[in-house]
């Protein structure tokens, strides 16, 4: 653990930092030709993990930043000479965080991501209606494939999958589509994340084999299972932060300052869904996870359609988001008719307009003109 030492501004991971420290020092070019700011004068050596979006190539990277500089006695020099041959003062941030260091005038080419699809994409119901009728089953993701660029898998909920069935889903990917898994119910809901150490191991096991294709984890919470901080603390730490996790809590004890504060110690996003009446729209972390169960998902969950009526006001709350650099993850599971398919193409032509987001298989600079991005599926299902 890093100790800050006198004079030394140790800047932990956030635009606002960062932004700040950039246009107060100004800018100097550095080895690597990494934009920077002042001169090292301290260092630290403690680096925070930031889960990426591994598809979208937001990795972390690093930003060297400015330390305060002032009058220091020879010893403090010394130090802080002998410090600086051991290692750089270093703050690990998100790719996203380029988008705000560029409204601080320094030119950079990093797209915020905003990955909407369904949760599963294998109804009966949707031959004919998302699916040509004479489109094999067995294609049906090569066809869902082409409308979105991330799927909710809801099967490892329910059981864990084999090897092969997660090899083959990675093999099925074409290039930049994720899938968000779910945590299975034996670790959320039978052991209510109790010693999650063996049980984790299993999931991981799984996911990690999609590679490049892996995306959020969800953990999904039981609906009369009261608020435990600790239970939670205990599973996030276990948790391996170079995957982003986010929980959906079903029981309105949990939406709490408290588990709030443990979310945003661990990096986990507070699942943002409409099955709790007035769920808040809060961001835990530099990204968000949004689950759409239906308009009238209390009453009737999994039916009905949003329509642009009731869309419009999300796809506002998500710009400001982007507008914030953060990546959003949203998925419709209001699957019945097809209805998921449809809010979510709209939803994702409404996101478009967005001047850092890239809509799904567009080229960022190619098809980009006059800071709005181009379309990738004009039609929307259901359109003649």
């Amino acid at each position: 653990m890093c100790r800050p030492r006198p004079l030394v501004l140790v800047v932990r991971v956030g635009v606002t930092h960062v932004v700040r420290l950039l246009r107060q020092f100004g800018r100097r070019r550095i080895a690597g030709g990494v934009p920077a700011c002042g001169a090292v004068t301290g260092i630290c050596t403690h680096r925070r993990r930031v889960p990426h979006d591994r598809a979208a190539g937001t990795r972390p990277f690093r930003v060297l930043v400015a330390t305060l500089i002032g009058p220091r006695s020879r010893t403090q020099r010394r130090r802080s000479a002998s410090i600086g041959r051991r290692a750089a003062f270093t703050v690990t941030v998100h790719q996203s965080i380029g988008y705000a260091i560029r409204g601080a005038g320094i030119p950079c080419s990093v797209r915020v991501a905003a990955r909407i699809g369904c949760s599963g994409w294998s109804y009966r119901d949707w031959r004919g209606v998302v699916y040509p009728d004479q489109l094999p089953q067995s294609r049906w993701f090569e066809h869902y494939a082409t409308l979105f660029d991330t799927v909710e898998l809801n099967n490892t909920f329910y059981r864990l999958p084999t090897s092969a069935a997660v090899e083959r889903w990675a093999a099925a990917a074409p290039k930049g589509f994720v899938y968000a898994t779910k945590l299975g119910m034996f670790g959320s809901h039978r052991k209510k994340l109790r010693e999650p150490e063996p049980w984790l191991a299993n999931h991981l096991d799984r996911v990690e084999r999609l590679g490049s294709a892996l995306g959020p984890n969800l953990v999904q919470l039981p609906p009369r299972w009261h608020r435990n901080t600790a239970r939670l603390d205990e599973f996030l730490e276990a948790a391996p932060t170079s995957i982003r996790w986010a929980v959906e809590f079903r029981e309105p004890t949990w939406l709490h300052d408290d588990v709030f504060v443990v979310l945003q110690r661990h990096g986990a996003a507070l699942c943002i869904h409409d099955l709790i009446k007035d769920h808040p729209f809060t961001l835990t972390t530099d990204w968000t996870y949004i689950r759409f169960h239906g308009p009238d998902a209390l009453v009737r969950p999994y039916h009905g359609a949003y329509g642009p009526g009731r869309l419009r006001r999300w796809a506002d709350r998500i710009d400001e988001v982007l507008e914030d650099s953060h990546d959003v993850y949203g998925y419709f599971n209001n699957d019945f008719d097809g209805n998921a398919v449809r809010d979510a193409q709209w939803l994702l032509s409404a996101l478009t307009r967005h001047e850092s987001f890239t809509a799904p298989g567009a080229t960022p600079d190619a098809d980009r003109k006059e800071g709005h991005c181009s379309e990738r599926h004009p039609k929307l299902v259901g359109e003649p």
